[in-house]
C-alpha cells in the first residue's frame, strides 16, 4: 500500500503554505539590516512555499531557500516565478535542518520561521541550533518564530518550563516546545546571543486575557545574534 503523504507534502497544506504572507516584522528588520551593510547572503531554513524567501529576495538578499518538502519547494518557485522581479538572487534546495549542506560563517541573516519547533526529537532541536550558528557568520542575525510552552497544558507545559525544551506530540506527530528561558539557553549553547529585554514575543495570545487563542499555537518570535565559539 502505499503510504500517504506527510503533512508538509499534502496538497491543502502546500496550497494554504503557498497564500501565506511574509512575516511583517522580518521584513521591516531584515530591511535595515540590508541598508547598514550587514550582509546580504540570507538562509530561510524551512522555507516552505516561499512565504519569506521570495520578498527577501525581492529587498535585494541573495537568498537560499532550504526546505524538506519537494512539494513546498515546488510552490516556493512559483511564487517567485509569480512576484515581482527580484534585487538579489533566490535558489531553493531540498534538505534538512540538522544538516545543511554549506560552508562555516556562510550567511549574513538566517530565518527560522516556524522550523526548530518540527524537531521530532531534542537531538534534532540542538543539532539544527548548532547548524545554524555553523553557518552563520560572526554578527549574523537570526530571527526565530518557534513553539511556546503556553501551547501545552498541565504536566507537559510543567515540564517544558522546567527543563527548557522537551518534544511532545502536536498534531499527529512529534514537535519540540520551549520556555523563553528554554529558547534563550539552547541558543546561547548553540552560539547565538538572543536580543532585546524581553528577548520574545508572545503570538497567539489575547492581548487583554492573556490566554491563548483557540486552535492555535503560542509562538516565540524574537532575534538573536550569532556571537562567539559555539560550547562543545
Amino acid at each position: 500500500m502505499e503510504e500517504a503523504p506527510r503533512r508538509w507534502e499534502q496538497a491543502a497544506t502546500v496550497a494554504a503554505f503557498a497564500q501565506a504572507a511574509p512575516n511583517r516584522e522580518l521584513l521591516d528588520r531584515a530591511r535595515s539590516l540590508l541598508r547598514s551593510g550587514a550582509g546580504s547572503r540570507c538562509l530561510d531554513l524551512g522555507c516552505g512555499a516561499g512565504r519569506n524567501a521570495v520578498p527577501l529576495a525581492q529587498l535585494g538578499y541573495d537568498v537560499t531557500g532550504v526546505d524538506r518538502s519537494r512539494p513546498m519547494l515546488d510552490a516556493a518557485r512559483r511564487r517567485a516565478l509569480q512576484g515581482d522581479a527580484a534585487r538579489g538572487s533566490l535558489r531553493f534546495l531540498l534538505g534538512a535542518m540538522a544538516s545543511l549542506p554549506f560552508p562555516a560563517s556562510r550567511f549574513d541573516l538566517l530565518v527560522a520561521h516556524g522550523v526548530f519547533n518540527l524537531a521530532e526529537s531534542l537531538a534534532e532541536f540542538r543539532a539544527a541550533l548548532g547548524e545554524s550558528a555553523r553557518v552563520a557568520r560572526r554578527g549574523a542575525a537570526l530571527f526565530v518564530v518557534t513553539f511556546a510552552d503556553a501551547t501545552l497544558a498541565g504536566a507537559d507545559r510543567e515540564a517544558c518550563v522546567r527543563d527548557g525544551v522537551v518534544a511532545r506530540p502536536f498534531n499527529g506527530q512529534l514537535a519540540c516546545f520551549a520556555s523563553a528561558e528554554g529558547l534563550r539557553d539552547a541558543l546561547a549553547s548553540a552560539g547565538f546571543e538572543s536580543q532585546g529585554d524581553p528577548p520574545w514575543s508572545a503570538i497567539g495570545v489575547d492581548a487583554t486575557s492573556g490566554l491563548r487563542i483557540a486552535g492555535a499555537p503560542v509562538l516565540w518570535q524574537g532575534w538573536a545574534r550569532r556571537s562567539g565559539v559555539r560550547d562543545a
